[in-house]
Parts: C-alpha cells; sequence; structure tokens
C-alpha cells in the first residue's frame, strides 16, 4: 500500500471530492445535504482517506453507548483493489474499540459480494435480512454484526 496515504477527519472542503465518490460508487447516493450534515454532526464520524491531498475514500460511523453503525463506506471506483477499504475499515473498528463500542452493526446490498466479503474478513457476521430496503435497484440489506467484545 502506498506510504503517501494518511487518515483525517473529513472538513466541508472534502465535500465535493466525497460527494463524486459517492455518486460514482452508489445507484441511490446519499444527498450532498446529508453528507455535509454528517461531516458537521457532532454524533457522526467522518473521515477521509487522503492520497497526495486527494481524497480516494471515506468512511462514516456513529457509536451510541455500546453499539456502533457503519453509515456509509466508499473508494473512489478508480482505486479499488488496492486494500483502501480495508484501511478504512480498519480504522472504524479501531475507533470503535476505543469508544468501548460492542457490537458494530452495518447494512450493505445483497448483491454487492466484494464488499460483504471485505466485512467478513474483518470478522463481521450475517444476522439477518431487511426486504426491499434498497432502491434503484430495489433489493434486500444484509445486516452484518461485529462483535469487539
Amino acid at each position: 500500500m502506498s506510504d503517501n496515504l494518511k487518515l483525517e477527519k473529513a472538513e466541508i472542503s472534502h465535500l465535493p471530492e466525497i460527494v463524486r465518490i459517492e455518486k460514482e460508487s452508489f445507484s441511490a447516493p446519499w444527498s450532498d445535504a446529508s453528507i455535509a450534515s454528517s461531516i458537521e454532526s457532532e454524533l457522526a464520524h467522518c473521515v477521509c482517506l487522503m492520497q497526495d491531498e486527494k481524497v480516494v475514500g471515506y468512511a462514516m460511523f456513529a457509536f451510541v453507548f455500546e453499539e456502533g453503525e457503519l453509515l456509509n463506506i466508499a473508494v473512489d471506483p478508480a482505486l479499488r483493489g488496492l486494500g483502501y477499504g480495508d484501511r478504512l475499515l480498519s480504522h472504524v473498528t479501531e475507533c470503535a474499540l476505543e469508544n468501548k463500542v460492542e457490537r458494530l452493526f452495518l447494512e450493505v446490498r445483497e448483491s454487492n459480494a466484494s464488499a460483504r466479503s471485505l466485512y467478513k474478513k474483518h470478522g463481521f457476521e450475517e444476522l439477518g435480512v431487511r426486504k426491499n430496503y434498497y432502491r434503484s435497484p430495489t433489493e434486500d440489506a444484509v445486516i452484518m454484526v461485529l462483535k469487539l467484545n
């Protein structure tokens, strides 16, 4: 993995790059306003993976007491397969441990085999299914959990 990668707290100045990656990554992307709200939120954590001062990926997550949720994670489609998603997910897990989170949850499209594989590699287990959770196209979400304690 490249030595010139660093993680940093997402700022509003990162919004255009995050929005671009979001729109290139998802068929039903978050709105610009939702992303901006998450960046500015006191409750959510938003981090960017930076390479040469450019956003190459991001993760948004939240913790409430002993539970956490991975809200959103994406890597620039042109840079997938380089371990960047792995690096972001490792950071989220480290933050969860630091915040004494016992269970970290997420939802993922049933058809997203690469994401599900990444999550399983990090110890997430499939917990259940939310029927017709996603739109554009309509698809079930697989609920996954990582038990940290």
